[in-house]
């Protein structure tokens, strides 16, 4: 059966008008700006000088050092992509250290072993994991309240593109 040339031609105008809309999205939306990047230690209790906030999506409350570990300055780039050998496939974020960075992880990871820590996206926590080995590789992997497009849009985000 041959489609008429003018429901064609509507669904080819529909066609680029949701390519441009979703364009102009992209492009015009908080999506493309840097996004400030902490990791500070933290806990799920009250503590002394902490900081409250809430876990990404919850209303689950995370309290935090006032110190910052690491941030933008000790990240060469981020990257998303799911997680591969499970049964379920998460998204997860890459995070490749700079190599004083990556040092100074090695070091930070063995002194907090079994220790939370709150990886912050633009004052949101986005993740609260226990360190449960000394990361030496320069390659922080987290999952999170988040799908896969937006763990993309994310380290876009913190790669500053």
């Amino acid at each position: 059966m041959k489609a008429k040339p003018f429901t064609l031609f509507k669904l080819m105008v529909a066609f680029i008008a949701i390519a441009v809309i979703g364009c102009w999205h992209v492009t015009n939306s908080p999506s493309s700006a840097k996004i400030k990047v902490e990791v500070r230690l933290a806990e799920h209790a009250p503590q002394p000088n902490y900081h409250e906030m809430e876990l990404y999506g919850t209303k689950v409350k995370v309290y935090m050092t006032p110190e910052i570990y690491f941030s933008n300055s000790d990240i060469k780039y981020a990257k998303a992509e799911l997680e591969m050998g499970t049964v379920m496939e998460n998204p997860i974020i890459i995070l490749k250290l700079t190599p004083d960075a990556s040092e100074r992880f090695a070091k930070f990871s063995k002194d907090n072993y079994n220790k939370s820590v709150a990886i912050i996206f633009d004052d949101k926590v986005m993740a609260t994991p226990i360190i449960r080995d000394t990361m030496s590789a320069g390659i922080v992997y987290f999952t999170g309240r988040f799908t896969l497009e937006e763990a993309k849009v994310f380290s876009k985000q913190i790669n500053g593109r």
